[in-house]
């Protein structure tokens, strides 16, 4: 069976076959038509043409941050931070004192962990910070004993860790003796609170002195242990 010889197409610049095809090495290559032929480009036989006629790659979009806190959407717990606010690395306004208001709205930073709060950050008014209870108050006397010195160490720290709370010093009794003689005994022995708490840093206008004698009982006056008990003096928030 005869085969057709190659011929020069006049509109490219390479051999054809007679139906037009053009013709290639044993390895893919066209033959190139030498001088005289047309030099039009076939992609066929110049990969790079379709190499670059491809459209380069678009540019990977960036995850979108509507509140701009930082946290793309995806990741992001609360969205719609007011803009300028400090977040964590899930997007929500850092809380620092861990009081459950934000930093940004909370007029009462660094409150003690544990105490109650309002929507402002600041400790509610009632909140007990503290309480000094048992025998701590030699017989019959506003002198505080060495081992309540001690736990009202613990008040101190309290008091500086809600340094935007004033305090009223509330001192009770149990119900042994005269009414009015317990009145004044829980006025004196919550001076005495008052008067270590300044004397170990505490800023005097803060505080408030207050007796509430043997008219706040948190336990039964029939026994030992309630009496006890009641005498007390606690470090309440106040006003």
């Amino acid at each position: 069976m005869a085969i057709s010889a190659p011929v020069i197409a006049d509109d490219v610049g390479y051999l054809t076959s007679s139906s037009g095809n053009v013709v290639k090495s044993g390895f893919g290559l066209c033959w190139n038509a030498g001088d005289g032929a047309s030099q039009e480009v076939l992609e066929e036989c110049n990969p790079d043409m379709a190499k670059a006629d491809e459209p380069e790659p678009a540019a990977p979009k960036e995850p979108l941050d509507s509140d701009g806190d930082g946290v793309p959407d995806d990741k992001d717990w609360c969205a719609g931070t007011p803009a300028g606010v400090k977040v964590d690395e899930r997007g929500c306004p850092l809380d620092s004192d861990g009081d459950g208001v934000a930093d940004h709205k909370d007029k009462c930073p660094n409150t003690a962990k544990g105490t109650r709060v309002d929507e402002h950050g600041c400790a509610v008014v009632g909140t007990t910070l503290f309480t000094l209870e048992g025998v701590n108050f030699a017989f019959d006397s506003a002198k505080l004993r060495p081992e309540a010195e001690q736990q009202l160490q613990k008040g101190v720290r309290k008091l500086r860790d809600n340094r935007s709370a004033n305090v009223d010093v509330i001192g009770h009794t149990d119900s042994t003796g005269p009414a009015s003689y317990n009145q004044g005994l829980s006025q004196r022995r919550a001076q005495a609170v008052a008067d270590y708490l300044t004397n170990n840093g505490v800023d005097a206008s803060r505080l408030t002195v207050k007796g509430r004698g043997e008219n706040d009982p948190i336990a039964s006056n029939d026994t030992r242990e309630g009496r006890a008990q009641n005498r007390r003096v606690e470090l309440v928030v106040g006003e």
